[in-house]
């Protein structure tokens, strides 16, 4: 089954809707607003370091769903085929 672009825009809100809190509006503020990583860390009250860690652990979760969803294999290669249902949960 070929998949589309709407495809993939549902699985990868359903994988930041998934992040833990911490994670979800650090990756939000940065990725989707365009906040520099000192205005999320003001933001949010914490370290730059932290608002970094957040992100690092953000996007590898983000990208983890994506690639069980088979929209990517580990070699950043775009995967041909949508695996079967099971596999394309969200965790």
């Amino acid at each position: 089954m070929q998949r589309t672009t709407t495809d993939l825009r549902l699985d990868l809100a359903k994988a930041i809707a998934a992040l833990p809190e911490a994670c979800r509006v650090a990756l939000i503020l940065r990725d989707v607003e365009e906040l520099t990583t000192p205005e999320v860390a003001a933001s949010l009250g914490v370290s730059v370091e932290a608002v970094k860690s957040r992100l690092h652990r953000a996007r590898a979760m983000v990208r983890t769903s994506l690639m069980s969803g088979g929209y990517w294999d580990r070699d950043g290669e775009k995967s041909d085929s949508r695996p079967p249902a099971s596999r394309n949960t969200v965790r």
